[in-house]
């Protein structure tokens, strides 16, 4: 690393990693920290990715390794003070340093230790302070040196010239003269790749690169270069900027020549396929205006397919983009997209339809950005193996959607993922439960099919101080009835089969939270291949419109039913938030101010055959599974979304044999009541 100039103490961390893991060479980061200097508001890994040597995913991972590496450095040195000082004990260290190797698996910020010594009374906060201080001061990361003076020539050299060297940034003035701001000093050369300390005469080298120019200015830049060096048949090899470009201008790409290898002789081109004669004008006249534009559109197998242009128009609904791939004006603006500016190029990458209802969710969920993926067990599993890897574990509560629980159970374990299980509202020991490899807790604040209330305060509260992330199924309240982002979750869930869309036409899920978060899981997404397709995008799109007033009526309906379903004598029990039986009532009252769902379960008198009567019986009422639909829907859960789970989970769960599910619709709340009532008498 000799020679990088005034580099970032990150900078140099990113340089020495992306050597170590062979992802760019010594000319390549040479090159790289000339630019990074010249352009302090970049890092390196955005320099390298703007020079077309790292992907986006490459510099993203450069970067947070080595902040992570940055704060853990200085984190250690606070608690090695510490220690020496007799402030904290050698085992408190190593506590709090535990915990932060362990949440540095997550994405994010890192937790500081001096937080972490703070929230466990370790430390008062006003020798925190003093300690931070000492860090500043020790910290290799934290001091500011002052830039290097300027070499001076070596007895002998022509006076004005400067002696560049692999890496340096600055440039030698004669005498004591500085450099204009933001320009070259006269007399001053512009420093490249591999030189080896020659001395260059000023007017040689001008500067082709700008202070603070963008990586595509450069870009542009450079094929100017080439095309004039190509009008002008030049033969000299090229120079060291273009060769850091990927290219067959790269040293190897044509071996030692700069040009191209000769083509092969062209075969002759068959003969078009003749055309359709077309009107022909009079002798002696010219083709009318209109009719050439016309034949230079080509044949009529081109126009069939090119033929006319969609009308500039602001359509009142959203329209479906069906288009699998998306045209580009020109491969720079490709490069721009490719670079991070917005736009679509293939539809399982993104689709201008599935964006704006991406976008709707994000806004009704309160999240920053949202994904969305073809089905609800899609986008849970893209997200759990973004979040997760082998030998970490997962934090779940009792009561879950039984294909969430399988998937957990059943799939995860063959990944060597640990499911951890919390025991039912004892939050009080997730100390105990939440291990050093626990990266994610999970529920679902109205349990699936008992409607039983989770708080997700104390959750989101413990888990952050641990550094884990908190994922939350929001499908039964929605966000109409609950918004769990507001109240410290990280990730937020929804089966958009059920209520978002409401119409029981789509399947689909997605995924609501922070844009660092869903946008590592989008890109996970991306190759894993859950897209969803636009056309079930826009039907989405449109059930969100009526969403609110659709929830209302859920709302409304199912509360008058399980009122009604109290009273009916062949009714054991009811389960529904909004009654004042329910055993979460009190927390209900607080979590729920708006709603309490559309979701009904109660327990038939007679078990599992008196169920089965009940269902036999139904008339208006649809047996089916799903829910969240605007049509009443009638389901024994044990037959439906928990089937197959073992008797001894539904026991804990406390799911009787007797149990029906109603996902209660918008129809006539009285016509609903009447086929209930008659199915059981």
């Amino acid at each position: 690393m000799a020679g990088s100039g005034q580099l970032d103490p990150v900078d140099v961390i990113i340089g020495k990693l992306a050597l170590d893991q062979r992802l760019v060479d010594e000319g390549q980061l040479t090159e790289a920290r000339m630019h990074c200097s010249m352009d302090a508001s970049r890092t390196l890994a955005q320099v390298l990715y703007g020079l077309g040597y790292l992907s986006i995913q490459q510099a993203e991972r450069l970067e947070h390794a080595a902040m992570v590496m940055r704060t853990r450095e200085e984190d250690k040195l606070l608690c090695e003070l510490a220690v020496k000082r007799k402030i904290i004990t050698a085992p408190q260290a190593e506590e709090v340093l535990q915990v932060q190797k362990n949440a540095a698996r997550n994405p994010g910020q890192l937790p500081r230790v001096k937080e972490l010594l703070v929230n466990r009374e370790y430390v008062k906060g006003p020798m925190i302070d003093i300690l931070m201080d000492l860090v500043r001061q020790v910290s290799p990361y934290s001091k500011t040196d002052k830039p290097p003076e300027p070499p001076k020539p070596p007895p002998g050299k022509v006076e004005g010239a400067a002696r560049t060297s692999s890496g340096d940034t600055g440039r030698t003035t004669k005498g004591d003269e500085k450099p204009p701001p933001g320009g070259k000093a006269e007399g001053a050369a512009r420093p490249s790749s591999g030189d080896t300390g020659r001395a260059v005469k000023t007017e040689e080298k001008p500067q082709i690169f700008p202070p603070g120019s963008s990586a595509a200015a450069r870009l542009a830049e450079l094929r100017k270069l080439r095309t004039s060096a190509a009008a002008t048949n030049e033969s000299a090899a090229p120079s060291r900027a273009e060769a850091a470009l990927p290219g067959p201008e790269r040293p190897g790409g044509w071996g030692a020549s700069s040009k191209p290898p000769e083509r092969p002789p062209v075969k002759p081109a068959a003969a078009p396929v003749p055309e359709s004669p077309g009107p022909k004008p009079p002798d002696g006249g010219d083709v009318p205006a209109a009719q050439a534009a016309r034949l230079t559109e080509g044949s009529i197998f081109t126009r069939a397919v090119r033929g006319g242009a969609f009308p500039d128009s602001r359509p009142t609904i959203d329209p479906i983009v069906p288009s699998v791939a998306f045209d580009f004006e020109s491969v720079e603006q490709l490069e721009e997209f490719l670079r991070g500016k917005p736009g679509f190029w293939y539809s399982r990458h993104g689709n201008p339809t599935v964006r704006a209802c991406e976008e709707r969710i994000a806004s009704l969920e309160g999240a920053e950005d949202a994904v969305l993926a073809a089905s609800g067990l899609g986008a849970i599993t893209a997200t759990l193996l973004t979040l997760l890897k082998p030998g970490d574990s997962i934090a779940l509560t009792d009561g879950l959607y039984g294909g969430t629980w399988h998937l957990l159970n059943d799939v995860l374990a063959e990944f060597n993922i640990t499911v951890r299980r919390i025991p039912a509202k004892d939050w009080l020991l997730i100390r105990e439960q939440l291990s050093g490899t626990t990266k994610l807790v999970y529920f679902e604040p109205i349990t699936n099919p008992m409607l039983r209330l989770w708080d997700p305060r104390p959750a989101a509260t413990d888990a952050k101080r641990f550094g884990i992330l908190t994922m939350v199924d929001n499908t039964f309240a929605t966000p109409v009835n609950f918004r769990p982002i507001e109240h410290g979750i990280d990730i937020v869930f929804h089966s958009c089969t059920k209520y978002l869309n409401g119409h029981s036409d789509v399947t689909a899920g997605v995924i609501c939270g922070r844009k660092d978060l869903v946008g590592r899981i989008r890109e996970r997404m991306k190759l894993l291949g859950p897209t969803l397709s636009p056309f079930d995008a826009w039907l989405l799109a449109r059930g969100l419109k009526t969403f609110p007033l659709r929830m209302k009526a859920h709302n409304e309906n199912a509360l008058f039913i399980a009122r009604a379903l109290e009273k009916l004598p062949r009714v054991k029990r009811v389960w529904y938030p909004g009654l004042e039986s329910h055993p979460d009532r009190t927390l209900a009252k607080w979590m729920l101010p708006t709603g309490h769902g559309g979701v009904i379960t109660f327990e038939v008198d007679g078990g599992l055959p008196a169920a089965k009567s009940f269902m036999n019986r139904l008339k208006l009422c649809h047996r089916a599974v799903s829910l969240g639909g605007v049509e009443t829907l009638v389901s024994l859960p044990i037959l439906s979304s928990h089937w197959q789970i073992p008797q001894v989970e539904l026991d804990r769960q406390g799911i009787p044999q007797g149990a029906v599910r109603v996902s209660v619709g918008i129809e006539d709340a009285g016509d609903i009541l009447a086929d209930l009532q008659q199915a059981l008498a």
